[in-house]
């Protein structure tokens, strides 16, 4: 088999199918309720980066004869890789301080493992001076945000404006690309 074809099985179906029973396992469904706001965040934030990004792709999950679509690919990711990353991050989010860098750290290694996954198979691509450290990077100020607005929800999104504002003028956004 393909290494393309086996990283789209990997993708594409193994790693929703492992992220459906892992939340199922180890997600507080108990306090649902609880975890919302911060997994409507996170939806939030990426259908912005979606809108911001649409002519100005950081990154593009190229459509191939074996990979869904880009933009089903994206819903993919939106709709349930992040809220069962939420669910089981921030359910079982440790006490003790070395713990907590461990925990966050895997979460980081888990969204890079995927990514790299699509490297791998030739279907993602980098543009406008992105690369797959600027996603590890990115992959730990999302948790960490992620974090921050589940304990205190108004920080996280003045936090973000910055960091959008960052992330636009470090790669090259223009007036003309929010068109």
């Amino acid at each position: 088999m393909s290494i393309p074809i086996l990283t789209s099985i990997i993708i594409f179906i193994i790693a929703p199918v492992v992220a459906i029973f892992a939340v199922y396992f180890w997600g507080d469904w108990r306090h649902w309720k609880r975890y919302y706001p911060t997994i409507l965040f996170y939806i939030a934030m990426n259908l912005l980066a979606m809108v911001l990004m649409s002519d100005h792709l950081l990154w593009i999950w190229e459509d191939t004869p074996i990979t869904p679509p880009r933009k089903i690919s994206e819903f993919l990711f939106i709709y349930i890789f992040y809220p069962a990353d939420i669910l089981i991050f921030l359910a079982h989010y440790p006490r003790k301080w070395v713990a907590r860098i461990v925990w966050i750290l895997l979460f980081v290694v888990i969204m890079s493992i995927l990514e790299i996954s699509g490297i791998m198979g030739g279907y993602v691509f980098y543009d406008y001076g992105w690369g797959f450290w600027w996603s590890v990077g990115m992959n730990l100020v999302i948790h960490l945000v992620l974090l921050l607005h589940f304990k205190r929800p108004l920080w996280a999104w003045l936090i973000s404006i910055p960091l959008i504002a960052f992330f636009l003028m470090q790669f090259g956004f223009s007036i003309g690309d929010l068109n």
